[in-house]
């Protein structure tokens, strides 16, 4: 089964290759620093793209077809892909049937000999590629393997010895080129091939040249495949927007242009030092400053050079950034200040009937402490249509240009934090807010009437922690609800509240008075109210109200009940579209509703009697006995719900039945996209819903599941059943979280097993340990059939029959507290055992037969191939033998005459007859060796003719086993696909009992 899922996902992967071009990565982060160069390059000239959701997958695997894409765009320069498909019919390979989008690159690219097939004639596209594998590819696009020096055993040796010459290898230390290559890899040699190597011909009397583009200004060493297609162009002499020094690639397609930034040698955040700055630097004695620039301007005042001695005297302030890059004779000081900015207003562009640009966005900000301390109002402006994403009255965190405010930069998003400001000391240049000492930035803003009282504050804080604004809190920061009130002490009593804010915080204060709207509460009346205060304030009609406060000047507290709320009973919310209300009925027994906002606090006093808070947009469904609200403007400001709370979702309660035809997409949750199923769930009150759960939720206990589900999301959506088990997080659909939170429900407190046995009321659970409980003492019992919950009886409780166990908060793991019957699981393996068990086996034994076949296939035409490679011409070899032979024969004969004259003659001609015999003799010899050389040629080729007849003897076999192999495995593919298996994925309690029976 999992074998069948993972070869279907991997089909899916290679058919959904999706690419946007020239925008920046979202994972850009992941790159590796060392390949951030090559990556941003090649996307900006349309060469390397990433993915439909805006990330690149920097240390993802990538497929051949996926190389060959890229070697086309960069060796025609059609980034736009404009003319792959022509060459989609140009078919050199066996399987490229599937191969789809890729069939056009992959068709030019073998044409041009520049990508290479297997011996058995296929070219595998979705297949993963070596490091050699890419290399060779890529050097053939400037040049290489003319001579074929790419072919072979050593072939990888010989792409390892070019591209280390050519430079390709200069920035690649200590990675695996036989393994699969990662997409930055990939990024890195091709760019590196494309900017640094030389273009080279061959030619068989000069070998390897490198190519000249022509003309007096373009020599040889400027002869590269991005200089020649893209008139590829680097230039280190730039600088971006504040004088930071930049890397500038300029090129004649994509983007036009990609802007590297320079590492700084040394930053800093706070007044330092001369001498701690030097230290940074490196400089043992002074460091020259002879560049300068402050927020975007040529600043000569900071023209300087730093004493290494020089401890006293400090450059810099706090929160204001300062980097310094070495320069020729010195160094260069890059100053930014950050402001605290809110924004006033924002208007979208507006666009004609044609989509052409009427007038561009706006966004208009105050910007804090800008002029000499005083605020000032900047208004910047949107390019080619788009629309600015932030909101009215959110603040932002911005660096303003001096020298083109247009080119001002807003770094983040931020959002007040509410502190206690105490009042009581003050020191320069900080601030003490909840009894600690915090340091202003430089640029600070302070609300003049943000410290006029003691109480709480909104702070802004800056990227480095320090305070750069204090603002007067907004009124609902400032609601409270009392959790208890006391008196502490004998001869002058102090009154005590523990106060509960609207972030669900509790903390005690000392009050002055109480005033719940009848009367006032103090020390001294409370005094003639009761002998037992402890008792009069428990019972006291102070609880579950909202109040406000104010701070007196010696700290303590007047809290007073909010005059303005409406109060009311039998409240819910209702979040399933976008108008979202708070239903209720008010204090004249009437329906009553209100709206609410991402922004409305809700503030809940849980069953258990603790406090939470969430917001309008993180809302889930709930309903409550009682209600507070407080509106503004029409909409909800603090909704305080107290009294039986429930929410649709409760812990232990929500269950997933067995289902067909589910539906995995991402859903936004908690302003993050997640895996989701959309499914069916039956809440506490055994109602169905429609809901979204986490696939890591659904599957926790089953990460393999999970990995395959997150592979196979190349598609939109990816059907699967799921079901048959309890979890405790619920999303409804098309509503926001609802509890998005690491899930509490585990093995520990939940399982599902099988029962084995059942005797005089003890079930025994199939989980490898006989676990045992007593069903008699189970306080609940239910049973599941078609989806549906009823409650059930012991007698429910049998064997071979699948249970939902939780056990009991019990100092003993083996007592059950609740017990659910699920006949639909038991019904599901019924037929899984009868039916599907079957033809998973049959397939994956139908697969692993295929693939043996394959490789005998293959080894059998390897044989062939190096058979015939030998000698196997006998008809020649005969020839040559029996010339051989004849040869023999007369040398032997003119041997024997020469022994005649030699016995013949008078002594005066014996040397002379002597020397030719010793010729005759040697010519002997040498024919013989002769005749032993063909005839060992002949034996040899009589044995590797006969070698050959064998081999292509065993191929026709291996041929009729391989093609008998795969016919029974297509036919085990399509019993599958029948049955639709392919969909199929359970929950992650059964797995471990489906694998025991397979």
């Amino acid at each position: 089964m999992k074998k069948l899922l993972a070869m279907v996902l991997a089909l899916v992967m290679t058919l959904s290759l999706a690419v946007s071009a020239n925008a920046a990565f979202k994972d850009a982060d992941k790159v590796s620093d060392t390949y951030e160069e090559a990556v941003a390059v090649l996307n900006g000239m349309g060469v390397f793209k990433g993915y439909e959701d805006g990330s690149f997958q920097p240390q993802g695997d990538i497929t051949r077809a996926e190389v060959a894409a890229i070697v086309y765009r960069v060796y025609t320069k059609d980034v736009k892909d404009a003319k792959a498909s022509l060459y989609a019919t140009y078919n050199k390979f066996s399987d490229m049937t599937g191969a789809g989008w890729a069939a056009g690159y992959i068709g030019y690219c073998a044409n041009a000999e520049l990508v290479k097939g297997y011996p058995n004639g296929t070219f595998q596209p979705s297949g993963k590629v070596t490091g050699y594998e890419v290399l060779a590819m890529i050097l053939r696009a400037i040049g290489y393997d003319k001579n074929g020096e790419f072919s072979g055993s050593d072939w990888a040796l010989h792409v390892a010895q070019t591209a280390q010459q050519a430079g390709v290898l200069k920035n690649i230390k200590g990675v695996d080129l036989n393994a699969a290559a990662t997409r930055e890899l990939v990024a890195e040699m091709l760019f590196r091939a494309v900017a640094d190597a030389k273009m080279v011909s061959y030619t068989a009397a000069f070998g390897y040249q490198t190519v000249s583009l022509g003309g007096d200004k373009l020599v040889k060493d400027n002869a590269t495949l991005g200089k020649q297609n893209f008139d590829l162009d680097k230039d280190t002499d730039t600088q971006d927007n504040w004088g930071r020094p930049t890397v500038t690639w300029t090129y004649n397609v994509g983007d036009k242009e990609t802007v590297l930034a320079v590492d700084p040698d040394a930053t800093f955040t706070v007044a330092t030092a001369q001498c701690d700055i030097c230290k940074a630097l490196d400089e043992s004695k002074e460091a020259k400053i002879v560049e300068a620039y402050t927020n975007g301007k040529a600043d000569k005042t900071l023209l300087t050079t730093y004493k290494a001695t020089a401890t006293t005297t400090k450059v810099g302030a706090q929160g204001e950034l300062l980097e310094y890059y070495a320069v020729e004779d010195g160094y260069r000081l890059v100053v930014i200040d950050t402001y605290l900015a809110k924004v006033l207003k924002v208007t979208d562009a507006k666009l004609d009937s044609q989509g052409h640009v009427r007038s561009e966005a706006e966004l208009e900000l105050n910007v804090y402490g800008y002029e000499n301390g005083d605020n000032r109002v900047i208004v910047l402006k949107g390019s080619d249509g788009e629309n600015f994403e932030y909101k009215k009255d959110e603040f932002v965190l911005i660096y303003v240009n001096d020298k083109d405010v247009q080119n001002s930069e807003i770094v983040k998003t931020v959002t007040a934090t509410a502190k206690k400001y105490t009042g009581v000391a003050f020191k320069a240049n900080e601030l003490k807010l909840d009894g600690e000492w915090v340091k202003f930035a430089e640029k600070y803003a302070e609300d003049e009437d943000a410290l006029k009282d003691f109480g709480k504050i909104d702070v802004f804080y800056d990227l480095y922690d320090n305070v750069i604004g204090t603002f007067a809190i907004d009124a609902d920061k400032t609601v409270v609800v009392v959790d208890a009130m006391y008196t502490e002490g004998h001869n002058k009593p102090v009154f005590m509240a523990d106060l509960v804010d609207t972030a669900a915080e509790t903390k005690a204060y000392t009050v002055d008075t109480l005033n719940n709207g009848e009367g006032k509460y103090t020390v001294d009346n409370i005094k003639d109210r009761a002998t037992d205060n402890a008792t009069y304030l428990k019972d006291a009609d102070i609880y579950d109200k909202l109040y406000t406060y104010t701070v007196n000047e010696d700290e303590t507290l007047k809290v007073v009940t909010v005059d303005d709320s409406t109060i009311g009973t039998d409240a819910s919310t209702d979040i399933s579209n976008k108008d979202r209300y708070v239903y209720f009925t008010n204090k004249d027994n009437e329906a009553g509703r209100v709206r609410f906002t991402d922004e409305t606090i809700f503030l809940v006093h849980e069953n258990d009697g603790t406090y939470t808070s969430t917001t309008g947009d993180k809302m889930e469904d709930i309903t409550a006995d009682n209600i507070e609200v407080m509106v503004s403007t029409g909409y909800a400001t603090v909704v305080y719900l107290f009294g039986n709370i429930h929410r649709v979702s409760d812990v232990n309660e929500v269950y997933i039945p067995v289902q067909d035809n589910v539906y995995i997409e991402e859903q936004k949750i908690d302003s993050e996209y997640v895996l989701c199923a959309g499914i069916t769930v039956i809440n506490a009150d055994l109602k169905e819903s429609k809901a979204w759960v986490p696939v890591k939720d659904l599957f926790r206990q089953n990460p393999e599941i999970l990995d395959l589900l997150h592979a196979g999301m190349s598609l939109k959506k990816y059907g699967i059943q799921v079901g048959g088990f309890f979890i405790d997080a619920v999303y409804l659909r098309g509503t926001e979280v609802l509890d998005w939170s690491e899930s509490d429900l585990d093995k520990d407190d939940y399982s599902l097993q099988l029962v084995t046995d059942v005797k005089n009321g003890t079930v025994t659970l199939d989980d490898g340990y006989k676990t045992a409980f007593n069903v008699n003492k189970v306080k609940d019992i239910y049973v599941i059939e078609n989806g549906k919950i009823t409650t059930g009886t012991k007698d429910d409780v049998k064997a071979d029959r699948f249970v939902h166990v939780f056990w009991a908060d019990d100092s003993s793991y083996y007592v059950a507290d609740k017990l659910y019957v699920d006949l639909d699981l038991t019904n599901y393996v019924e037929t899984y055992n009868d039916e599907i068990a079957p033809l998973v086996k049959a397939y994956n034994d139908a697969d692993s037969a295929n693939q043996d076949a394959q490789e005998e296939l293959k080894t059998a035409q390897d044989a062939v191939t190096a058979a015939e490679a030998k000698d196997t011409d006998v008809t020649a070899r005969k020839n040559e033998l029996d010339v051989a032979a004849q040869a023999l024969e007369l040398a032997k004969e003119d041997a024997a005459k020469a022994l005649q004259a030699y016995n013949k003659a008078e002594d005066f001609y014996k040397p002379t007859a002597k020397e030719n015999l010793d010729k005759a003799n040697a010519a002997v010899k040498t024919a013989q060796e002769k005749l032993d050389a063909a005839q060992a040629a002949y034996d040899a080729a009589v044995k590797n003719a006969a070698a050959l007849e064998a081999a292509k003897a065993a191929l026709v076999k291996a041929q009729a086993k391989a093609d008998a192999a795969k016919k029974a495995f297509d036919a085990a593919k399509e019993a599958v696909d029948e049955f639709e298996l392919t969909n199929f994925l359970l929950n992650p309690y059964i797995w471990d009992y489906l694998d025991s029976i397979n």
